[in-house]
């Protein structure tokens, strides 16, 4: 039995290692609140024959969409609308108006005040006594013609 090939490495060329580049970073795991993402990347050629050996890792991780999921607003008011007819017109009455809610609260936001979405207001507070006109008569007009005569007595108007 005779051997060969034994010295067969030692002619070959020497062949360093090679590794692709990364891919693009995967989707990321959350949409908020912080997620991962990986890239990636393969060998496409072993080291030989005393070549350099690859080094570095294949996969990459990293942070993302870090932004918390709810961020903070309080609620916001929207412009109070007209406000109602008086409820009387004189010795005190009543008005209301209101409003709506431009701006939900998020996260830990301020909440709207139910209490703050309509309000009262006082009208019609003169007395009504100082509303009343005093019964004032205009001047005589003419006197107009008999109008009968009865058992000798004769009715004018004016």
């Amino acid at each position: 039995v005779h051997s060969c090939n034994l010295d067969a490495c030692s002619f070959m060329p020497s062949q360093d290692c090679m590794v692709s580049e990364w891919t693009v970073w995967s989707d990321c795991t959350q949409t908020c609140g912080g997620g991962q993402h990986t890239a990636t990347r393969s060998v496409l050629r072993e080291a030989r024959s005393g070549g350099k050996p690859c080094d570095g890792p294949l996969q990459k991780i990293g942070r993302c969409n870090t932004k918390p999921c709810h961020s903070s607003r309080d609620c916001q008011w929207g412009d109070w609308g007209p406000w109602s007819d008086c409820s009387s017109t004189c010795g005190g009455g009543q008005r209301t108006r209101s409003r709506h809610i431009d701006t939900e609260p998020l996260g830990r936001g301020r909440p709207c005040e139910a209490h703050a979405a309509s309000e009262m207001g006082v009208c019609g507070s003169k007395p009504c006594d100082d509303l009343q006109t005093a019964c004032e008569f205009s001047e005589w007009t003419a006197w107009a013609s008999a109008s009968s005569a009865r058992c000798g007595v004769i009715q004018e108007s004016r």
